[in-house]
């Protein structure tokens, strides 16, 4: 770490834990690990600051303490700002909103086909079988048409897994 360090290498500390160095001409300086409060002025450490993306530190101006103090203060105006946000920004939010349920929820049709097979296990029309690849068990049920619901695949998590890539394409 030491020679690292000397040589000037812009990965100071990567390996060891310590902050990265930043590079001022040929000086290497350490990152900084407290900044000024806008509000307040007092130097406080990063972590009195709430994170902020679009900040060139990564940290909102103003500590917690003067931000809560702000807050208590006049509570309507914060709530005023962020309804101000939203009427401004509701196709952003809406399109959000749908990338996020993509991704989180599945489509309502195949919850259905699940919800069905489901039902059918509890009442015992349908039986659940050992894996048809490799016989393990416990075996989740595969859908290759899901307006057929009853027709199962059983299939390992391992097993299905590789089916899903297989077809996907995916690598991992």
């Amino acid at each position: 770490m030491a020679h690292e360090a000397q040589t000037g290498s812009a990965l100071v500390g990567v390996l060891s834990g310590a902050p990265i160095a930043h590079r001022t001409s040929r000086k290497l300086t350490a990152a900084p690990r407290s900044k000024r409060c806008g509000a307040c002025h007092q130097i406080a450490p990063l972590d009195a600051f709430n994170r902020q993306v679009k900040s060139s530190d990564g940290r909102q101006s103003r500590c917690r303490e003067c931000r809560q103090a702000a807050y208590a203060e006049d509570p309507d105006k914060f709530r005023a700002q962020g309804l101000k946000w939203v009427r401004q920004n509701v196709e952003r939010i809406k399109e959000k909103r749908r990338e996020r349920n993509k991704r989180v929820q599945p489509p309502l049709e195949r919850q259905r086909v699940r919800w069905t097979v489901a039902n059918h296990i509890r009442r015992g029309t349908l039986i659940r079988q050992p894996c048809e690849v490799c016989g393990a068990t416990p075996a989740v049920g595969h859908h290759n048409d899901y307006t057929k619901p009853l027709e199962v695949r059983w299939l390992c998590r391992p097993c299905h897994c590789r089916l899903h890539r297989k077809h996907t394409g995916a690598t991992s």
